[in-house]
C-alpha cells in the first residue's frame, strides 16, 4: 500500500474523514491533478498541522 493510501486509512481510522469524503477527495485530487494531501488542505478537510502530524506517524518521524 502506498503512503497516500496509508494516510487516507489513518484519517478514516482516526474518524477525521469518512469513506465518502475519502472517495470524493481521491476524485477531486485526480481531477485537479494535485497530490491528495494538497487537496485535503485546500478543501479544508484536514487541518495542515494535523495532517503533518499524521504524515510524521506514517514516515516514522518525530513530531514536535
Amino acid at each position: 500500500m502506498d503512503k497516500n493510501a496509508q494516510l487516507l486509512d489513518l484519517l478514516a481510522k482516526e474518524n477525521i474523514l469518512d469513506a465518502a469524503q475519502i472517495e470524493d477527495a481521491k476524485a477531486g485530487a485526480a481531477k485537479a491533478g494535485i497530490a491528495i494531501d494538497t487537496y485535503l488542505i485546500s478543501q479544508k478537510l484536514v487541518d495542515e498541522e494535523k495532517l503533518t502530524e499524521y504524515k510524521s506517524q506514517l514516515y516514522g518521524l518525530p513530531y514536535y
